[in-house]
């Protein structure tokens, strides 16, 4: 496009000054404005623009240069930068149960969407209030994705512990395996994590992992048929035969 340098000329003349970059999509004759993300807001003052003046923008450049024209919404380097703080905090903090973060905004301030590798709700709880205790105010909402990488809840792990303990990580990796994708990084990492809140203990003579008292009463148990009390007694007849 001969007159691309123009149109650029003509937004600066106009001191649009939130168009962050113009460019030409010459495949369907297209006009392209790339406007950063946290420069649009309910009203168009002081640096920043509006859905109606951006609107209204794309009309002057179309009845003047005779083009299409699409506006791209992209994340300021203030919001790259917080987005990549956060998965790193994230990621050390909760390890492998974190896949993702995306950060986005509207009028309101920050949304979020979290990408997860669980489903167990305490989890998930403990990831929302230290976000909301990072952002502060800021914050609008957080939009949880289940991974299809499934990982086992903490009481689904006990559980596992509970049915064949004493047990060794390696056989505790075999049998998660055949419902959940996990790693032995996360495996370890979970079962560290359940050690010190009291949960299990390791065993140094023998190399495996039992459950504490706390670990047996934060295990469903009772008569019923899906009672890890009647699991754990089919498991042991299996043993014995």
């Amino acid at each position: 496009m001969n007159e691309l340098e123009e149109l650029r000329e003509y937004i600066r003349f106009k001191k649009h000054t939130f168009v962050d970059k113009v460019d030409y999509r010459s495949h369907d004759d297209t006009v392209v404005l790339y406007i950063p993300k946290d420069k649009v807001g309910s009203v168009a003052k002081n640096g920043m623009t509006s859905r109606r003046q951006i609107k209204f923008l794309e009309k002057q450049i179309k009845a003047k240069f005779g083009r299409e024209v699409s506006t791209i919404f992209i994340q300021s380097e203030e919001d790259k930068s917080l987005e990549s703080g956060l998965l790193s905090i994230l990621k050390f903090r909760f390890n492998t149960d974190i896949e993702s973060l995306h950060l986005w905004r509207n009028e309101e301030g920050i949304c979020l969407d979290v990408t997860v590798c669980t489903t167990e709700e305490s989890l998930i709880n403990e990831i929302e209030d230290l976000l909301k205790k990072i952002i502060r105010n800021n914050l609008v909402s957080i939009h949880w994705i289940t991974s299809k990488f499934r990982k086992p809840s903490l009481s689904s792990l006990l559980r596992v512990i509970k049915l064949n303990q004493p047990i060794s990580i390696t056989k505790i990796m075999k049998i998660l395996e055949k419902k959940y994708t996990v790693s032995e990084l996360w495996l370890r990492s979970r079962l560290d994590q359940a050690r010190k809140k009291g949960f299990i203990r390791w065993v140094k003579e023998n190399g495996c992992y039992e459950l504490t008292t706390k670990g047996l009463e934060a295990v469903p148990a009772g008569a019923r048929r899906s009672s890890s009390d009647v699991d754990r007694a089919l498991a042991m007849r299996k043993k014995k035969w």
